[in-house]
């Protein structure tokens, strides 16, 4: 083979290496973008679970204090209690329970 043809080969296996290279390259940055976005994905998993395991805690949480509420102090009117934020009121408004002292008698 002649100098020209033997330039010719060495610039077509010079591209072929650099186009494997590259390949390999974009390959590395699709398996971490696979990476990320699953480790992503399993976050976001984790703060829904935490999220739903806060709310469960929060709904027996209010369950037992009503519970709680029934046993101490039954409105004496016979109505229901409302959560008011920082305590019970039965639904007519004439009787409140602190969330405090409902919280020492639960211990």
């Amino acid at each position: 083979m002649d100098a020209c043809g033997d330039c010719a080969v060495e610039d077509l296996s010079a591209k072929a290496e650099q186009e494997e290279e590259e390949a390999k390259g974009d390959e590395k940055q699709a398996e971490h973008k696979a990476r990320r976005e699953e480790e992503d994905r399993e976050l976001m998993r984790r703060i829904q679970e935490a999220r739903d395991e806060e709310a469960r805690r929060k709904i027996e949480l209010e369950k037992k204090k009503r519970e709680a509420l029934r046993r101490i102090s039954p409105c004496p009117a016979g109505y229901a209690w409302r959560n008011v934020g920082s305590g019970w009121r039965c639904a007519a408004g004439g009787h409140f329970v602190s969330d405090a002292e409902l919280e020492r008698y639960m211990g």
